[in-house]
């Protein structure tokens, strides 16, 4: 029997309020934008703000985009958050190893992985001794700081991750790349799809890459 748990990629976008949300990140992101020009929305118009922020991002000013930050709670495996703690200016708060306990193991499977295929039997076989071995660990005593050492790198985990769009911007871009492993490819799959659900003046265009 498996005594294991396979759990999917997931990622929410925190704290979004709908619909004025959406019109507050526009207007300050054009209120920083038209400060460089010294230009005017004389009409307040929301059209003319999306038209002006598009406009930044086809020119390449998008320092302006610095002045929003979002954070997302993503899920994903270990492997994968390795990769996204490496990207700068981001604020990161990891699920622990040392402090929670992995009974029952909760893994991501690779997604290049055919379920029906022998690697994947093997991998299967293979995660559950890791999390057969750190029972026994747990069931003599060794402590959570030795069981948590024979993990495998499947193992899922949960990020709260927050920074500016567009730092955001450059991870989805980065992390969508067809040289990017599958898990990573897919979790900047399921930000892009989150973001053009709030910001997609903002994110569109990485739609069209």
């Amino acid at each position: 029997m498996s005594n294991i748990k396979q759990v999917p990629i997931s990622v929410e976008l925190l704290n979004i309020n709908q619909p004025y949300y959406t019109l507050k990140s526009y207007k300050l992101i054009e209120e920083a934008g038209r400060t460089c020009y010294k230009s005017e929305n004389k009409n307040n118009s929301i059209e003319i703000t999306e038209s002006f922020i598009k406009g930044l991002i086809k020119s390449g000013h998008t320092s302006v985009l610095e002045h929003l930050t979002v954070s997302a709670r993503i899920v994903c495996d270990r492997g994968t958050s390795h990769q996204l703690v490496r990207h700068r200016h981001i604020a990161v708060s990891q699920q622990s190893t040392r402090y929670v306990t992995s009974e029952p193991l909760e893994v991501i499977k690779p997604l290049s992985l055919d379920d029906n295929s022998l690697g994947y039997a093997r991998w299967l076989k293979s995660v559950n001794d890791a999390s057969e071995n750190y029972s026994r660990l747990m069931e003599i005593g060794a402590g959570k700081d030795v069981a948590r050492s024979t993990l495998p790198i499947c193992t899922k985990t949960e990020l709260v991750v927050t920074t500016n769009v567009r730092e955001w911007r450059h991870i989805i871009r980065q992390r969508s790349s067809k040289h990017a492993h599958e898990n990573i490819r897919e979790v900047a799959r399921l930000l892009l799809d989150e973001f053009m659900e709030v910001l997609p003046v903002i994110f569109e265009d990485l739609k069209e890459d």
